[in-house]
């Protein structure tokens, strides 16, 4: 048997404009070029699913 994660945290992005000092995000104005695309985002849901049954928290 396989081992799979009990919880699954992902901050799509740090980017927000207000960028507030108590954001535990850590978040800044404007958006990282590493940030993961869409279909990159989409194929990251999709691995998180085919985890099956029960499904990690999120």
């Amino acid at each position: 048997m396989g081992e799979r994660p009990f919880i699954v945290i992902w901050e799509s992005a740090r980017a927000c404009p207000p960028a507030c000092l108590h954001c535990r995000a850590e978040a800044v104005p404007d958006r990282d070029p590493r940030e993961l695309g869409t279909e990159a985002a989409k194929d990251l849901m999709r691995q998180t699913a085919a985890f099956g049954q029960p499904a990690p928290s999120s």
